[in-house]
């Protein structure tokens, strides 16, 4: 690709001689209504940084800019951009390629409808992410696809973007009706009353993210759980809380549904770990009281043991007699 005689035409063959950090964008502007002296790129950039960075839950880089051409027969410019990603995940960048691509073609539907976004997303998840990487929730594409709008306002005189990647290219009209985001996000919330659940532990919560990873029969699933005696005495290390483990646990279900009454989304969440099934009976333990921070007690008979116990663990300290 001669990128220093590149013009106005963008061939989509050109694609192949892309990489997945690398992206052309071709604005089209009115007739008449370039400016010249005010260039796209910046605008572009924060627009696919902020796109990127929504659909991988987290901030994956910067982009460069590392051509612009200007062609006045035409009224467009045409930038190339490359992400700098923090981290050289292939998959992801390829994900988020596609992801974006996905976006601008939802965008360019007679309706878009949130659930349809999602169900297509999830699909190039399944098939793109590694194991155990989740595809981005339906608020993560909100944001995404509100990074893409802000283009309309961003680059004045604009009547289309052809954006072109390694995985494939996509047009987006910048004079259709922007769409309502708030709209898209209508939903009715329905919170079920407070039930009780046996849970088998995938993934305790060892970095006290609140998050713990759990199956439900073959389900699995992510559940909220960041207060309560036991799991307070499982982060101070009171009680060991192990893959395999059952919690007996108080649940309450929350599911959201859009406008035309289809379930958007269906989140769990732990009110209490009530106990930790100790074998096949279903017996509990007795509930675990919330401990001081720190305890003194007496090791033995004698008198002469002392046990300090904290965050920190157990530390036995004995007393010597001064003869």
């Amino acid at each position: 690709m001669d990128w220093d005689g590149f013009g106005g035409g963008l061939e989509l063959s050109d694609r192949s001689e892309l990489t997945d950090t690398e992206v052309v964008a071709q604005v089209i502007y009115s007739p008449g209504g370039m400016d010249c002296l005010a260039s796209p790129a910046s605008s572009l950039t924060t627009a696919f940084e902020a796109c990127y960075s929504a659909l991988a839950g987290k901030g994956v880089g910067t982009f460069e800019t590392l051509r612009i051409v200007q062609d006045l027969p035409s009224d467009s410019t045409t930038v190339r951009m490359r992400l700098k990603p923090e981290q050289a995940d292939e998959l992801q960048l390829t994900f988020l390629a596609r992801g974006t691509l996905t976006i601008l073609g939802w965008l360019a539907t007679a309706s878009p409808q949130l659930p349809d976004l999602a169900r297509a997303i999830q699909v190039l998840a399944n098939g793109t992410l590694p194991e155990g990487i989740r595809a981005p929730a339906q608020a993560d594409l909100i944001r995404a696809v509100a990074a893409i709008q802000e283009l309309r306002t961003a680059i004045p005189n604009a009547e289309s973007i052809k954006v072109v990647m390694h995985r494939g290219a996509a047009e987006f009209d910048l004079s259709a009706a922007e769409l309502d985001l708030g709209s898209l996000l209508a939903k009715t919330l329905l919170r079920s009353p407070d039930g009780e659940m046996i849970l088998i532990v995938e993934e305790p919560d060892y970095s006290r993210s609140g998050r713990w990873g759990l199956r439900h029969g073959s389900q699995r699933l992510e559940a909220k759980c960041d207060s309560g005696a036991i799991v307070d005495a499982f982060y101070r290390r009171a009680i060991d809380i192990r893959p395999g483990d059952a919690l007996r646990c108080r649940v309450r279900i929350d599911r959201s549904y859009d406008s035309d009454n289809e379930l958007l989304s269906e989140d769990l969440s732990i009110v209490e770990i009530v106990g930790i099934v100790s074998d096949e009976t279903g017996k509990l333990p007795a509930i675990i009281e919330a401990q001081p921070a720190t305890e003194f007690r007496r090791g033995n008979e004698d008198g002469n043991v002392i046990e300090l116990e904290g965050d920190f663990g157990i530390l036995t300290l004995r007393e010597i007699p001064i003869n």
